[in-house]
């Protein structure tokens, strides 16, 4: 068992394996409940049965090359391999074209209060892949929750995440507009419906907060609300060839391949055995992983060194299904 020291360490430094920031989404629930309200979203399940738009802009069929290869072993023999696109969306592309997935999990290096001033996973997958994705997708599942109003236990909760998270103001923003671009583009958006009694069970004898208990709740959730859409579709299928399932949080949960002490923090291994094809897609911006000690272990970090750049994006295929895009370095907010 890790230590709680670890745990909180992992929180902070947001790697693919040890990502744990994505808790401070229960901070922004909070500021989007009216929101959340107005747009009549679902909460574990619910809401399954509106009907959405189908006019949102298809993808392009062409598939831009990639620019050079290149490849490293990985204890586990596969190559882990890089490829270098001239932007996001041509890489997402290339990485569908290859896998045609059913389910999609996205996942995020989160952006805290230092890195303000550089653009966002969050807004760079609305801008840029969200239009790439829409026009196949019926569902998206957003890592992110509105409070119950369950007393102090619950605002207990809220600030021990916002103390080790330290998550900017802006992120909630960002959230509003994902949530906004989804609907827009024809594709429901469902939020995850935290309960009292499970706000209480994150509290140790010590009146401690176990991190390890809110990452598998959470990973609990997504993969429970993603299981209740699926499970809809096929009895009420999207139409128009929408028939493809998103998740959206931290790149912890989305994992095909993690170490033990994250067993129970994912959906993506309950996932893959639901569907015919699940994929996890990590994205991480150059300034938030960079030299960040806990991501320099991964195997494909040399790669990510050696690659990353303003010009072009990375593609490392880090594992089967398992992929990273690594965006242009250099990008800020405005």
């Amino acid at each position: 068992m890790a230590s709680r020291a670890n745990i909180v360490g992992a929180m902070r430094c947001s790697s693919g394996r040890y990502w744990a920031g994505f808790v401070a989404d229960l901070v922004i629930g909070m500021h989007i409940f009216a929101l959340a309200l107005a747009f009549g979203l679902c909460a574990c399940g619910k809401g399954y049965n509106s009907e959405q738009s189908t006019d949102s802009k298809k993808p392009d069929k062409a598939v831009a090359p990639a620019l050079q290869s290149e490849s490293e072993t990985d204890e586990a023999v596969f190559r882990v391999n890089a490829r270098l696109y001239p932007d996001a969306r041509s890489a997402l592309a290339d990485v569908m074209l290859k896998t045609n997935p059913t389910v999609i999990g996205f996942g995020e290096f989160h952006q805290n209060t230092g890195t303000r001033k550089i653009r966002s996973a969050l807004e760079r997958f609305r801008q840029e892949l969200l239009p790439l994705v829409a026009a196949a997708s019926s569902d998206l599942i957003i890592e992110t929750w509105v409070p119950k109003g369950c007393g102090k236990v619950e605002q207990k909760v809220i600030r021990d995440v916002e103390k080790v998270t330290e998550r900017p103001k802006e992120t909630e923003d960002e959230t509003v507009r994902l949530i906004r671009a989804s609907q827009q583009q024809g594709v429901s958006p469902h939020i995850l419906d935290v309960k009292c009694e499970q706000y209480e069970a994150l509290f140790d004898t010590d009146g401690e907060m176990d991190y390890l208990a809110m990452l598998t709740l959470v990973g609990t959730l997504m993969g429970d609300t993603a299981e209740k859409a699926l499970g809809y579709r096929k009895s009420n299928p999207a139409g128009n060839g929408r028939n493809r399932v998103l998740l959206y949080g931290g790149a912890i949960h989305n994992d095909l391949q993690f170490d033990d002490i994250w067993k129970e923090c994912t959906f993506g291994p309950r996932l893959q055995q639901l569907v015919p094809k699940y994929i996890a897609v990590d994205l991480f911006v150059p300034e938030f992983i960079k030299n960040n000690s806990l991501i320099q272990t991964q195997t494909w970090y040399g790669l990510f060194e050696k690659h990353v750049s303003a010009d072009h994006v990375v593609l490392i295929e880090k594992a089967p299904n398992s992929f990273i895009i690594i965006f242009k370095s250099g990008i800020q907010n405005g």
